[in-house]
């Protein structure tokens, strides 16, 4: 992978490890060492977006500035043709894929073959992130401030949360029943009466990530953290991660 490279989103899909980068495409390993790029999948003004990456099925789905690519062998990848705009998010939740878009609003799919607009949300909404905490809730980064809410896979979502003082970065994680916010402002988490709060981090954030009982901060020019209870958070120092250097996205291998 060329030094300077923009690593948007990491994910394993078959016994693979791929890396998504923002303008150089994908490079794939199958030892987590050697890493080769994929021929297939196109760079040319193909930008990928760091929350539209996800293994759904047995399928590899991949968001970018021109639409959606899959692949079903981690090899060759195609564009979903009915989807010509830009995609922000992919996730799952409940045997369903969503697609966040920028501008256009939700789109749902039950096979991830076929895709329609949700009415679940505003059709000129921008959906940044899309994240369940594993209960029966789904939230949505909406317009990038507001935090919205949906409760079952077919309930409408309702805004919970203002954070127009915030601009979320990444996918929110849920962590010590918080649901804590990677921010330009921050790390924030929103509390059980749809408040947010702020933690002991003022450095930009850029992902967070749960591992075992720790959560990971990963933030700009202040290194990496953790916190055993999302209270505390220790810098991680002397180790393979710089205090001063930016890092861009978390990934257990």
């Amino acid at each position: 992978i060329p030094l300077n490279t923009s690593i948007r989103a990491l994910v394993i899909s078959d016994n693979k490890f791929y890396v998504c980068t923002y303008s150089n495409g994908i490079y794939v390993s199958s030892d987590g060492t050697t890493f080769n790029q994929n021929t297939s999948f196109p760079t040319a003004g193909i930008y990928i977006n760091n929350n539209a990456v996800f293994v759904f099925g047995n399928r590899l789905y991949i968001g970018t500035t021109s639409g959606l690519y899959v692949s079903s062998d981690g090899t060759t990848f195609t564009k979903i043709t009915s989807i010509t705009f830009t995609i922000l998010s992919v996730y799952a939740y409940k045997g369903k894929l969503y697609l966040g878009t920028n501008n256009n609003g939700l789109y749902v799919s039950s096979d991830g073959t076929i895709f329609n607009q949700s009415n679940m949300i505003s059709n000129t909404s921008k959906i940044s992130t899309i994240y369940s905490d594993n209960t029966n809730r789904l939230f949505a980064i909406v317009n990038d401030y507001y935090i919205y809410e949906s409760i079952g896979i077919n309930g409408s979502f309702n805004a919970v949360s203002s954070t127009a003082s915030l601009h979320i970065n990444n996918q929110p994680v849920a962590f010590n029943n918080k649901l804590y916010l990677p921010a330009t402002e921050g790390l924030y988490y929103l509390n059980t009466d749809n408040t947010v709060s702020q933690t002991e981090i003022t450095n930009s954030v850029l992902d967070v990530y749960v591992n075992s009982d720790k959560l990971y901060v990963a933030t700009i020019h202040g290194g990496l953290y953790y916190s055993t209870n999302g209270i505390n958070f220790i810098q991680i120092t002397g180790g393979p991660v710089p205090s001063n250097i930016l890092v861009n996205c978390l990934y257990k291998y």
